[in-house]
């Protein structure tokens, strides 16, 4: 009994003084209306570059000091979340959102939306979450999902979505009755139907990750970005960008014009410039096995065109791959400037960059089948490159990052590197943002380099400029 109670008190001691936290993450609860509380006075303002340098984790347990393993941690470390505390900001899902990864619709402002659309219209994507209330059917062989989410009082029929991220569904476990959801993808009236079109997928489940600010931006966003800035680190493993994003893009408002010379256009092309440069031939050999991480093992890479995951390692036994070729920029750069910009140089190896060269992105339908250590990973055909689905879409937000940011001041266009816009529009939506693109933005934006692709981030302004 004695030592029971000393345990109580060392335990109530390390509580009052915040080195335990009891405080975690929650998923998001859309059936609470109460007014949003703050859980502690650590509100994001003193992790701006210190919250990038902590732990992996979302629960943070023992500071932010030291950052990720390898990582020179850029920035400090030490900002202000030590214990591990959050601010849990709850979604009211009877308030007005802007459909963003950390503002998504409720499922009554989506059917608003429907209710807008003619028969078998598609609207843009967007970021949407529910409540799971009714599984239709589950198919592990085909790899999808059909079931009914509600929120605000309203439901949604999802047809056929994909699992976490885009990938396949492999067991029945991967979305159950009662699961709060946050989704991406599009929304169609199909003969008065409302449901999801098609490539809808799951982004995070059980997991309130656009609604966590300050505290826990250090434990789960920023997680290794710090850490990462010299290329050893380990992923951020969570699309927690709410802090980060509300900063950068605080420009961005609802007033803004689409299309490709519209006002948000513009000014996405002020505001996503980098602040530095990486050194192409020291910098970036380093850098890059940290930006493109396996979000399944830290100590690996993965190489771009085949998605082969391979122990990180310096530049030598792969190739840095400018995904708009110097060859096609117009002369704007070599290896400098846009031409060490780490959100598109991409480790390959060295014969998928070969057979790539300077190919325009397209369609190649009866093009040679291009095979590396076994994997078809891309075709070939009258001077284009098509690369693997599960690809195509960090190629088309690479492609409209680089245009937005760099050639579209020089009337340079996206056909000096693909057949088309709409192609790229297209491969966008075949293949959302995934875990890797994620932690390239965080990664990279924690760097000196200190910018971020903003098609990452917002995948809905890609139709709302290009469409």
């Amino acid at each position: 009994m004695k030592k029971k109670f000393s345990l109580f008190i060392i335990l109530s001691a390390l509580l009052g003084m915040g080195v335990v936290s009891c405080g975690d993450i929650k998923a998001p609860d859309i059936n609470n209306k109460d007014d949003n509380k703050d859980n502690n006075d650590n509100t994001g303002g003193d992790n701006t570059g210190g919250s990038t340098g902590g732990s992996t984790g979302g629960d943070n347990t023992g500071g932010n000091t030291g950052g990720s393993t390898g990582g020179d941690n850029t920035g400090g470390s030490t900002g202000g979340n030590t214990g591990g505390s959050t601010t849990e900001n709850k979604y009211d899902e009877y308030a007005k959102h802007d459909g963003s990864l950390t503002s998504p619709y409720s499922i009554k402002e989506c059917n608003e939306i429907i209710d807008k659309l003619a028969d078998k219209e598609t609207s843009s994507e967007y970021y949407f979450t529910g409540k799971v209330v009714s599984i239709q059917e589950i198919s592990t062989s085909f790899g999808n999902a059909t079931f009914t989410i509600k929120s605000a009082d309203s439901e949604l029929l999802v047809w056929r979505c994909y699992s976490l991220n885009n990938a396949k569904f492999t067991s029945q476990d991967e979305v159950k009755v009662g699961d709060n959801l946050i989704m991406f993808g599009t929304l169609l009236n199909y003969g008065g139907k409302k449901e999801t079109g098609k490539g809808t997928y799951i982004h995070t489940r059980n997991n309130d990750v656009s609604t966590s600010t300050g505290g826990s931006t250090g434990g789960s966003t920023g997680g290794s970005t710090g850490g990462n800035t010299s290329g050893g680190g380990s992923s951020s493993g969570s699309h927690d960008i709410a802090s980060t994003e509300k900063d950068y893009y605080k420009s961005i408002t609802d007033s803004l014009t689409g299309g490709m010379n519209g006002s948000l256009r513009t000014t996405l092309t002020s505001i996503s410039k980098p602040k530095a440069s990486i050194s192409y031939s020291s910098g970036l050999s380093s850098f890059l096995p940290g930006a493109n991480e396996d979000p399944k093992n830290p100590n690996n890479m993965i190489y771009f065109y085949t998605q082969k995951s391979v122990k990180k390692q310096a530049a030598g036994e792969w190739n840095r791959e400018h995904t708009w070729p110097q060859s096609l920029s117009g002369g704007l750069y070599g290896k400098t400037g846009p031409g060490c910009d780490a959100l598109h140089i991409m480790p390959t190896y060295k014969d998928t960059n070969s057979t790539r060269g300077s190919l325009k992105f397209g369609n190649c339908s009866n093009g040679t089948v291009r095979t590396y250590d076994g994997i078809q990973y891309a075709k070939t055909s009258g001077g284009y490159f098509e690369p693997m689905d599960s690809v195509k879409g960090d190629v088309a937000r690479i492609v409209l990052y680089m245009w937005t940011t760099y050639f579209a001041e020089r009337n340079h266009s996206i056909t000096n590197v693909a057949s088309s816009v709409s192609l790229m529009v297209e491969w966008h939506k075949l293949d959302p943002v995934d875990d890797i693109e994620m932690n390239r933005n965080n990664v990279v934006f924690a760097s000196k380099q200190n910018n971020r692709n903003p098609f990452v981030d917002h995948p809905e302004w890609v139709d709302k400029i290009f469409k």
